[in-house]
Parts: structure tokens; sequence; C-alpha cells
């Protein structure tokens, strides 16, 4: 085939030779579909009776593969096992009916935190928010992460929260990604916190988008800073005289 397809049915036709027996008409056959042409499914296993050798037969597959390039189909066996039906099989054409499969990639654009987050506020109920645009209808999943250095010191993965968008067309989404238990004990006490939000996406032809990914450093809660170095004042030593 010239181009990907997704399977709808198969028609199958059996065509005796010219002036055959009916004998010799195949009665087995199985039905395998590739993308590569080199790993293949099976998707059927049709068996005809002898009634059926002269006619297009229908013949529905157990599923509806995807992005198929590639048809084998193998004849098992004929109707007879005698006269010429001991000798060879018959089978005139093979017929597949599907529409070109989606081979374009969904594509995450526009990605932005949302600002005004604190470790306080991703460690509750409202958890870490990410907005991004998807240009297709699909599934988008994302994975929060700290520094590896950082998960050591503080004893935890490094993954510390996931969330997962559905989309039913392009359109722009906020994400929710939920902390674990052990990440929000872990850093609850941190003055400050280093996180990478990466998003991944698959479109519903099972196209995969290019990960994106979005680094902020979070402070504790809303204007807290960084305690002052405090440094004792000088003398002067003529006072002291």
């Amino acid at each position: 085939m010239r181009s990907s397809r997704t399977v709808r049915d198969r028609t199958i036709h059996q065509l005796r030779h010219s002036g055959g027996p009916a004998t010799a008409a195949t009665r087995n056959l199985k039905i395998a579909t590739s993308s590569n042409g080199t790993t293949f499914t099976t998707v059927a296993n049709p068996r005809f009776a002898a009634s059926q050798a002269p006619q297009l037969n229908t013949v529905a597959p157990s599923t509806k593969p995807k992005k198929v390039k590639f048809l084998r189909v193998t004849m098992q066996g004929s109707q007879s096992t005698s006269g010429a039906g001991r000798q060879y099989m018959g089978l005139g054409e093979v017929v597949m009916y599907g529409r070109p499969s989606d081979l374009v990639a969904p594509v995450i654009s526009g990605v932005t935190i949302p600002g005004g987050q604190t470790i306080r506020s991703i460690s509750g109920a409202a958890g870490f928010k990410i907005r991004a645009h998807l240009s297709e209808a699909g599934t988008m999943k994302g994975a929060l992460t700290i520094p590896p250095a950082k998960a050591r010191q503080l004893g935890i993965r490094a993954q510390i929260g996931t969330g997962t968008l559905g989309f039913t067309a392009a359109a722009t989404k906020t994400m929710t990604m939920r902390l674990t238990a052990a990440a929000k004990n872990a850093i609850k006490n941190q003055p400050s916190l280093t996180v990478t939000a990466k998003l991944n996406a698959t479109d519903t032809g099972a196209n995969k988008a290019r990960p994106v990914s979005k680094t902020v450093t979070l402070p504790h809660c809303p204007g807290r800073q960084s305690p002052a170095r405090v440094s004792r004042p000088s003398v002067d030593s003529s006072v002291l005289a």
C-alpha cells in the first residue's frame, strides 16, 4: 500500500481457477497486517464453505489495527483433501477497506506556569498548575520533578508529582499535578524549591508529541524571603578608653 490505513474490514474473494474444481478453492485463511513489513499481527482466521468460493465474502477482523501498510494472507487448506484439492489451493482476490491513518503528531505549545504558586500551595489541594495548548484531540500527561541532588538530600524520588489532561479537540487547558505524600512531607520546610514540569501528549491515532519542559523556582509561601544574615556592629575603641 502506498500509504498507511486504519482497517475497517476485509473482503475476501475466493476465485476458482478457470474450469477448476471446487475442491481446490481455499477453505482456511490467516490474515495478518503490519506497519513495517517485518512484524505481523493476525487479525482474522476465516473458514469458508464450498458454496462461498465463487463470491465476495466479508471478513470482520478481530481488531482494527492502525497504520497498516502491509497485508499478508496465508492459505492454510483447501475445501477437500481429495482430487484437485489434494494438489493445490486457489485464491483469486483480496480487498482491504479502510481509511487513511492519522500520521501527524500532536504539538504542545504555549506552555506557561501561572504565577503565585508556592511550596505551601502545591503541597495542598490546589496542586501544581501548568497551562498548555494541544493541537488536536488526545491525552496530555505531566511529571513534576526536582533536581536529582535535591532529591537525594531530601531522601525522596526526583519525580514528586503527576497529572493527566484529556482533550476532545485542539484547546488550551490548565493541568493540575498532584504531589506524592512523601514529597509533601519532605519539602514542607524548604525555603525555596526548583521544580521542572515535563509534558507529553498522545493523540487518538497513537502519535506522540515532542515533550516540552518548563522550570520554575517556588518560594515557601507568598512574600517570604530568605533570612537576612546578621552582622555584629563595630565598636569604636576610643569610646571605651
